[in-house]
């Protein structure tokens, strides 16, 4: 790796934004690996090339697509549906969240078997005494993944959800610590664990406009905001509303996801600050899905770890945040090296 190599804050300041965070971290990456990267769509970002012939690659870095050249697409398709990678991790014997699928669009009910329409989600939530943990089948960045309790918040998520999906996974609420882990094929390059996201009081602000600051952001970075309590409680008990006004150094965690796109809190951690077989379950769930590169996500429950997601597409902007840039240079030159780009990390 090459020692003068401009830090990503440098980078993006010179980038008119919106610009995407990937297309940033390959060009900062390529400068410190010495790999060629030029940008193909003018000053936009959203199409990249890295390395030169025979092992140029293109790459696009927005939208629905994958930015880590060496997943393939089958693995991607299996990966990106919380369906089907749950088949693949309970065939492979490989202890999951579980869950339902079922379709919120009827309009191709006749090509499909009976049993997975909207009626059949209400059955399957009514089932489950009437409390699931809801998300979109193929969601990401936990757009409208939220615990739902009562017929009424299952009836309003089901609205808001079929506005921007066409399916969704219902699963039994399972209580544990989450870590992300970020494998490149049989490497773990970090080790994250992730916190619900927290409103923080400065003794003049009420709780509703904390909320409604976080919410912004949400909606800013098109995702579904985060649901207030009609009651919430603070780090030292007390019973707050909307309307009360949180002191100094006071705060109330939202029973929320737990992703970093969502507002989340994250810390990096290693040795024995990761739980025992938390890393061992994240690779196995990764060779289960065919996947090269992948963020996987692990719950720690009462009876072990658990996987929650595997994610080929994993974002690593909250690298930044922590302060560290090498990580995001360590995954890409790990993908570089096994792309023939290098010949070493």
């Amino acid at each position: 790796m090459r020692e003068a190599v401009p830090s990503i804050a440098s980078v993006r300041a010179v980038r008119r934004a919106p610009y995407p965070d990937a297309a940033v971290h390959l060009e900062v990456a390529c400068a410190a690996y010495g790999v060629p990267f030029a940008r193909l769509d003018g000053d936009g970002g959203t199409v990249v090339r890295i390395g030169a012939p025979p092992h140029a690659c293109v790459i696009a870095t927005t939208g629905r697509t994958c930015v880590y050249p060496l997943n393939t697409a089958t693995a991607m398709a299996l990966a990106t549906d919380k369906h089907f990678t749950r088949i693949a991790l309970d065939v492979a014997g490989i202890p999951n969240l579980g869950g339902e699928s079922f379709f919120l669009d009827a309009r191709r009910a006749g090509q499909r078997r009976p049993g997975r329409e909207v009626d059949d989600a209400r059955r399957c939530f009514d089932d489950r005494g009437g409390v699931a943990f809801c998300k979109p089948l193929a969601g990401s960045r936990g757009d409208f993944a939220e615990r739902i309790a009562g017929r009424a918040a299952f009836e309003d998520w089901l609205v808001r959800v079929a506005a921007a999906h066409d399916a969704a996974l219902l699963q039994d609420v399972f209580e544990g610590d989450e870590f992300r882990v970020f494998v490149v094929d049989d490497a773990t390059v970090f080790v994250m664990q992730r916190f619900a996201p927290v409103l923080r009081g400065d003794g003049t602000r009420t709780l509703g406009a904390l909320h409604s600051e976080l919410t912004a952001r949400q909606t800013a970075d098109a995702i579904s905001a985060s649901v207030l309590p009609r009651v919430a409680r603070t780090n030292a008990g007390r019973a707050v509303v909307r309307d009360d006004v949180l002191s100094v150094g006071e705060t109330v965690a939202l029973d929320d996801r737990r992703n970093a796109s969502a507002g989340a809190t994250v810390r990096l951690v290693q040795g024995d600050d990761v739980p025992e077989g938390v890393v061992a379950i994240a690779h196995a769930a990764r060779r289960a899905t065919g996947l090269r590169v992948a963020g996987v996500d692990v719950m720690v429950c009462a009876d072990g770890p658990r996987i929650i997601e595997v994610n080929g597409n994993p974002a690593i902007a909250s690298l930044e945040g922590l302060g560290r840039d090498d990580l995001v240079l360590r995954v890409w030159g790990e993908v570089f090296a096994r792309m023939g780009l290098v010949d070493g990390v």
